[in-house]
């Protein structure tokens, strides 16, 4: 491999990885916004898929939702924000 391919195979690398973590900031955005859907469910699911992700800008929207009306959404928060000590 000469230095030129090696050159625009890192800069497709740091291009991939940009790319990427704009994704995953998108996502991350999107489940957080989530935590204040109309559908219990929705507002769950958010909680529990924010908790996989363990992403430590979600845990401020986390701790609100632990005063969700639902029982089931304050669950899924408390689990997710459990993951975060793990």
């Amino acid at each position: 491999m000469s230095v030129s391919n090696l050159g625009d195979l890192l800069a497709k690398s740091r291009e991939e990885r940009t790319s990427s973590e704009t994704l995953y900031s998108e996502i991350v955005d999107l489940l957080t916004e989530s935590l204040k859907d109309e559908e219990a469910e929705v507002r769950a699911a958010s909680a529990k898929s924010l908790g996989l992700l363990r992403d430590k800008k979600s845990i401020p929207a986390l701790k609100e939702a632990l005063k969700d009306e639902e029982a089931e959404v304050r669950a899924a928060v408390v689990e997710a924000l459990g993951r975060f000590a793990a």
